[in-house]
């Protein structure tokens, strides 16, 4: 009897575990520069996977699944499933667990991001700078040349649609040529710190869906100098440094 119930105690606790890391509470192990000096490689990042909702694992068949809501606000560090994930190559060394990384979100739905338009061919038009709205969910966005390509992979990559290009000004979705499309969910627009070529960020994947979304990054739980000799990389006064 005493061997049964030091199982059902030990199968108690791994349930706890599991429904902890999967539902509350998780930790990433950062791998990459990008985010310095807010993160350092080695730092162990621990993660509020309720801040926006929590996510149900099982319910991958029959959809996308939140209980309750959230936003991230704007500057917070998130973490997020890498929305081009099928994609990835091992040169990605923004990569922590599978295909989860860490990113700072820097634009909400509303806001505006102004997009470079270099001039084309040789006129004596000059390179301009076009506003591009961060979808929301339920809103419709207006196609242009300078925003078909983030609409393309939006649409694609988180909609579903099959999607092409019908003009500059137009697409091709789903058999229905339109100048106007509509998101079903909240976007967002993230960036590394250290915006380097070898960053990882919505400059080489685009928007963010809301679905992505995991948690809200809240601090450094304990961190370790992955280049120093064993035993002699932990970085002590990044114990439980704040991430607010």
């Amino acid at each position: 009897m005493r061997k049964w119930r030091y199982g059902l105690a030990l199968a108690a606790l791994i349930l706890v575990i599991v429904i902890v890391r999967s539902l509350m509470l998780t930790q990433l192990r950062v791998d990459s520069v990008s985010l310095q000096p807010a993160l350092w490689r080695g730092d162990r990042v621990l993660v509020d996977r309720m801040s926006y909702g929590v996510q149900i694992p099982w319910a991958g068949p029959l959809g996308y699944r939140r209980l309750g809501e959230g936003r991230p606000v704007r500057r917070q560090i998130v973490a997020y499933h890498d929305p081009m994930q099928r994609n990835l190559t091992k040169r990605s060394v923004h990569l922590l667990a599978g295909d989860v990384c860490l990113g700072r979100c820097v634009l909400l739905p509303g806001d505006t991001l102004w997009l470079y338009v270099p001039a084309v061919g040789d006129t004596v038009r000059r390179d301009t700078w076009q506003p591009f709205v961060i979808p929301a969910k339920g809103q419709s966005v207006s196609v242009r040349p300078w925003n078909i390509a983030l609409l393309i992979n939006a649409l694609h990559l988180h909609e579903g649609a099959n999607v092409c290009p019908a003009t500059d000004s137009s697409l091709v979705v789903d058999g229905r040529e339109m100048t106007r499309v509509r998101f079903s969910q909240d976007y967002y627009w993230i960036r590394a710190d250290r915006p380097t070529s070898a960053a990882y960020d919505s400059r080489v994947f685009g928007l963010l869906p809301a679905s992505n979304l995991i948690g809200r990054a809240l601090c450094v739980t304990y961190s370790i100098d992955p280049q120093a000799p064993s035993l002699q990389g932990w970085r002590w006064n990044r114990l439980l440094t704040s991430l607010d």
